[in-house]
């Protein structure tokens, strides 16, 4: 204010000086005998906050110069921290700032990085806006920090459309946002930071100045803005295509087979934007091998129409309709609205990092498996909230979201309801679909009947994990397998296994998220795959007749005694036929089946 007292002054002094008004704008205040270049304080026209540049070196060459420095597909914590000082220089505290990252551990190291660099209380208050905050802290970034300090966000694009904070006067872009997508290929998930859109970087240039004048920064150079997307692609293009195949044939608008002109492949080729023939080709194999579409016409089989009725991956689908034959009808149900929702664990701060960890490992209950950590913290947050007024606490102790909890009940009712819309019984209602609730074996069996091939083994003194095509991977550091860490570090049994619900391409690895360790390969060979059981020979034509060698898909291989081999066989036939059974709403026989439940229990 001072600064503005004394420049009014000397306005008015000045402007004695002159006939009229527009002589002085006109001269700008100087004497026109003057020389311009010798007055420091005469305006240029330029706007304060664009770069007049002072050197001969053009723009390829900085853009150049500083590629061959940092790495411009990663974030720049010093470049924006850079920016924020400039912005601190030229504008005052009730200013707030707004920056655009990829995701988590960009917002916790640029936060770190700037507190460091003398962004903290009184003068700043950083504010990080995720998804997975608690709803409490993300109503924060809503407020008006205190007096004389100057609120900053560290936002993923949750807030490029999402939200509006008024007092948003300047925004960071660094251009990046993670993104998951589908690889045809590797017939997997990716998840990897790209650069956005053109029109996403216009929507977050929108961000500042929607209540009061504003300006945006966007780190990126004028030779890469020319090369962005101009739109996000289709999620057609991003995301697997099993349940759009079967929704094709319960319209019957992909009435052929693969190779005709009526089939799924032609008619996802009419789309505007086309998906890859591969991806096409990996959703056709996947419903075969779930037995949810005929092998030669890709007719919808019985199964294939009731995973069609139910809102859910058509994966856990089929483990909701095994876990009813196999009596955890509920927790399948249950663990089937969970896969395909936001983690309803809260991402926590720094300084909660280990309080949240320890809140997950109680939710395990030592069970070495996220779908039971999961189910157990739905149950529990049920069973609170039956008590009335403890939901709340529950959530609290356990860094759980209490609305993304309270949505997770109300998926699970609208999943019982499609089940009965199949002809299937309501898996919480008690009887037979509930008779083995609880017992983790079948919990188990019934997730890798419908997410087989989704599984991984390792040997003794290994670390990684291997597919069946002998692709290394890993447990993502979320899970409560990697918190434990002893199924993170090396394999200390002479073989484990693990069913996992996805496998994601990381920038520079697999990682398997939703992990449960299996408890013996049983459930694989009695529930999976296609079983096969040879003789098992000594030597090239030397056959032992008390030993056979049994294997699912040519990759589970055993060595067993023949009398198991041949029991193995009979259990999954009458695992198979008792399954179908249910599917086409016939009575089971529930003697021979009980044999099989009980083994794998």
């Amino acid at each position: 204010e001072k600064e503005k007292e004394k420049e009014k002054e000397k306005a008015e002094v000045e402007f004695e000086d002159y006939e009229d008004f527009e002589d002085y704008e006109e001269y700008g205040g100087e004497d026109d005998e003057g020389d311009e270049e010798d007055n420091p304080d005469k305006w240029d026209g330029v706007s304060e906050f664009t770069i007049v540049k002072e050197t001969t070196v053009t723009d390829d060459e900085l853009v150049a110069l500083y590629q061959s420095r940092f790495n411009d597909e990663e974030v720049d914590y010093s470049l924006i921290t850079s920016v924020m000082s400039y912005i601190v220089g030229v504008s005052g505290p009730s200013d707030a700032v707004l920056v655009f990252l990829p995701g988590w551990h960009e917002i916790l190291t640029l936060s770190s990085t700037l507190q460091d660099s003398g962004f903290t209380m009184p003068k700043f208050k950083i504010l990080p806006l995720h998804s997975g905050v608690p709803a409490r802290e993300q109503r924060e970034v809503f407020l008006r920090p205190p007096s004389g300090a100057r609120k900053i966000v560290l936002s993923t694009n949750i807030a490029e459309t999402s939200v509006t904070i008024d007092d948003i006067s300047f925004v960071i872009d660094s251009a990046k946002a993670k993104e998951k997508g589908y690889d045809p290929h590797l017939n997997t998930a990716t998840l990897s930071a790209q650069w956005i859109s053109l029109a996403s970087l216009q929507q977050r240039a929108g961000r500042a100045g929607r209540c009061k004048a504003g300006v945006c920064f966007s780190l990126v150079s004028r030779q890469r803005n020319k090369s962005l997307r101009a739109f996000l692609e289709s999620e057609l293009l991003r995301t697997p295509l099993e349940s759009l195949c079967i929704l094709s044939k319960r319209l019957n608008l992909a009435q052929g087979g693969y190779e005709s002109p009526t089939g799924i492949p032609a008619f996802l080729d009419k789309a505007i934007e086309r998906p890859h023939p591969l991806a096409v080709k990996n959703a056709v194999e996947t419903l075969v091998e779930l037995g949810a579409i005929t092998k030669e016409e890709n007719d919808l089989t019985s199964l294939g129409v009731a995973l069609g009725n139910l809102s859910v991956d058509v994966r856990m689908a089929k483990s909701v309709i095994f876990g009813l034959l196999l009596g955890v009808g509920g927790s399948l149900a249950t663990l089937s609205v969970i896969g395909g929702s936001k983690d309803p664990f809260i991402l926590p701060r720094p300084d909660q990092r280990r309080a949240a960890e320890q809140a997950k490992a109680r939710c395990s209950a030592g069970s070495d498996s996220d779908h039971i950590t999961l189910l157990n913290a739905v149950n529990g947050f049920e069973a609170a909230k039956r008590r009335g007024g403890a939901a709340q606490r529950f959530c609290g102790d356990n860094f759980l979201a209490y609305n993304s909890m309270q949505l997770l009940l109300d998926l699970k009712r609208t999943v019982a309801r499609e089940v009965q819309s199949c002809g299937l019984p309501d898996p919480f209602k008690g009887g037979f679909v509930s008779r083995n609730e609880g017992n983790i074996g079948l919990i188990q069996a019934a997730l890798i009947a419908g997410l087989y091939p989704n599984v991984v083994r390792r040997n003794m003194g290994e670390v990684n994990w291997s597919t069946a095509l002998n692709r290394k991977t890993k447990i993502h550091v979320s899970s409560v397998n990697s918190i434990r860490g002893g199924l993170a570090g090396k394999c200390q049994r002479a073989e484990e296994w693990l069913v996992y619900g996805e496998c994601v391409k990381g920038p520079s690895s697999f990682a398997m998220r939703n992990t449960t360790r299996l408890s013996s390969v049983l459930p694989i060979l009695v529930c999976c795959g296609t079983f096969d059981m040879k003789p098992f020979e000594l030597e090239p034509g030397v056959e032992d007749p008390a030993w056979c060698v049994v294997s699912v898909d040519a990759w589970v291989e055993y060595k067993v005694r023949r009398e198991e081999g041949e029991a193995l066989r009979k259990m999954r036939g009458k695992l198979e036929e008792s399954f179908w059974r249910l599917v086409e709403g016939k009575e089971i026989d529930q003697s021979g089946l009980t044999d099989v439940v009980n083994a794998l229990k």
